[in-house]
């Protein structure tokens, strides 16, 4: 079956036939002026998204982690404890004169206040944070070799 148009409902259909073609040619052009890269984009993408530098990036910050948990070695620690336990029923004695005496005291609190200080250990910590610093310096190294050998592989393709 074939199907007639006005004139006027043909006009309007290929007007509207040629928008969508002229709108989809505009998308493709825009689409391809996006898709082109620089260096420099490719590079920085890469190194956003590539797992391994995500990886290193995470064992530097566990060196420096690591590194400022041994330097709070030199300081001092201070610990408080208290506690309360009730013994009750508490059953004085009467005494002459009006006086009550107890065995003991049916409310006790104990409280305890301590610091620990290392005033020597034959260098050991001075040689924990020098070990902490030079993993830094490992993880640091190993980040920035990652980095350059993908960068160089992105200006090879």
């Amino acid at each position: 079956m074939l199907c007639r148009l006005s004139p006027d409902r043909a006009q309007r259909f290929y007007a509207g036939l040629l928008s969508a073609c002229m709108w989809l040619i505009t998308t493709d052009a825009i689409a391809l002026q996006q898709d082109s890269l620089t260096v420099d984009n490719a590079v920085e993408i890469v190194l956003q998204r590539n797992p391994s530098v995500a990886q290193a990036t995470e064992a530097l910050e566990a060196a420096r982690a690591l590194t400022q948990g041994l330097k709070s070695a030199n300081y001092p620690s201070v610990k408080a404890s208290l506690s309360d336990a009730y013994i009750g029923p508490e059953y004085p004695f009467n005494l002459g004169g009006g006086h009550k005496f107890a065995m003991y005291p049916d409310n006790n609190f104990d409280a305890h206040i301590g610091a620990d200080y290392s005033i020597y250990d034959f260098g050991k910590r001075s040689v924990m944070i020098k070990n902490g610093i030079v993993g830094e310096a490992i993880s640091a190294d190993n980040l920035q070799n990652i980095t350059a050998g993908l960068s160089f592989q992105i200006v090879q393709i």
